[in-house]
């Protein structure tokens, strides 16, 4: 009896192990909520920071802050606008600060599971550089591509609009 009880004993202590490891992974392993509010906020301030970047390269003057507003989907009506993927779409509105007309400009992103994501803009992918004024060379556009991260640990859940 006393073989049994120890044989059940080690039993039991080799199952719960083994649960602990797995939960333990898998909490390790868990992605963040992405969800809609905090792409499109996050895509918003970005844009803006790069907006201004590329204006300061090109050696115009700051004209003020730039308040943009992102509206982003995911693939479409028919799929959830949440989770990682590479098929979000975010169109960028904004005032321009050196002509104070409204602009637009679209942004297909790759989003993925740590809450970082890559943001491509087609057109500008083209011509991937623009001149620097103070130096006189050639640099990277800052609004043709550029990466973000946002905060998973903020009050952003909501995926509605």
């Amino acid at each position: 009896m006393r073989r049994r009880t120890r044989r059940r004993l080690r039993t039991t202590i080799v199952v719960l192990v083994a649960v602990a490891a797995f939960v333990t992974v898998g909490q390790i392993h868990r992605t963040p909520d992405v969800t809609l509010a905090r792409v499109e906020s996050d895509m918003a301030g970005t844009y803006a920071n790069q907006f201004l970047l590329a204006n300061k390269i090109a050696g115009r003057p700051p004209a003020g802050p730039i308040r943009a507003v992102a509206r982003c989907d995911k693939g479409g009506p028919s799929v959830p606008d949440e989770g990682p993927g590479r098929n979000w779409i975010c169109n960028v509105k904004y005032i321009d600060p050196t002509t104070q007309k409204p602009a637009s400009i679209r942004y297909e992103l790759q989003v993925r599971g740590e809450a970082c994501y890559i943001a491509i803009n087609p057109k500008l992918i083209e011509k991937p550089s623009i001149k620097d004024a103070a130096t006189g060379t050639t640099v990277p556009n800052p609004l043709a591509q550029f990466d973000g991260c946002f905060d998973v640990y903020d009050s952003r859940t909501s995926t509605t609009r």
